[in-house]
């Protein structure tokens, strides 16, 4: 059974670790709560990091939003970023 976006309903891939994960398209629009986007990224040795996308400054928390949907950012079990909502 295909898992759907909770942000805007494009089917998944089904991921039992990770029920509520957003598609690539909306993962890649995540924003802090005033609306400035975020990037997520995973650094080598030093697990999840993320910064501002238009100045490159440390965001220091995992929380962001998509479209008003409270999300947040982990690493993925075999590596990357997973972007669910909360």
């Amino acid at each position: 059974m295909r898992q759907k976006c909770p942000v805007c309903s494009t089917e998944v891939d089904p991921e039992p670790r990770y029920p509520r994960h957003l598609c690539r398209m909306c993962a890649e629009r995540t924003a802090d709560k005033d609306g400035r986007q975020v990037e997520f990224f995973e650094t080598l040795g030093d697990g999840l990091s993320a910064r501002y996308a238009a100045t490159g400054a440390a965001y220091p928390s995992t929380e962001c939003f998509v479209d008003g949907i409270r999300c947040a950012a982990e690493e993925g079990r075999f590596g990357g970023v997973v972007i669910q909502a909360v």
